[in-house]
């Protein structure tokens, strides 16, 4: 029903935050990527979705990239903390902290 929605209404991104979340869950991970692409032509400015591009490219073993996606999300909302978190967790730990 979320693929049909979207087809109804193309600029819901939060339509397409929902059918990526989901897609992911079932580790549809190719599917989900594709998507969270299309989302983000749509709307660059939601950080869910870089949030989600990042989790995609961590899951498949792209940590550069995930880090840049996870940054990304965090110049869009500098708030968004699980994208800090997600990329804090990506950091090496300095010996000492």
């Amino acid at each position: 029903y979320l693929r049909a929605a979207i087809q109804r209404a193309p600029d819901r991104v939060d339509l397409y935050v929902s059918l990526v979340e989901s897609l992911m869950e079932s580790s549809r991970w190719q599917e989900a990527e594709s998507l969270v692409r299309e989302a983000l032509r749509v709307d660059f400015r939601v950080p869910e979705l870089h949030y989600d591009l990042g989790r995609i490219l961590e899951q498949r073993g792209d940590r550069q990239a995930a880090a840049a996606a996870y940054r990304r999300a965090l110049e869009v909302d500098p708030a968004f903390l699980p994208a800090r978190l997600r990329l804090e967790s990506l950091q090496p730990s300095t010996p000492g902290r």
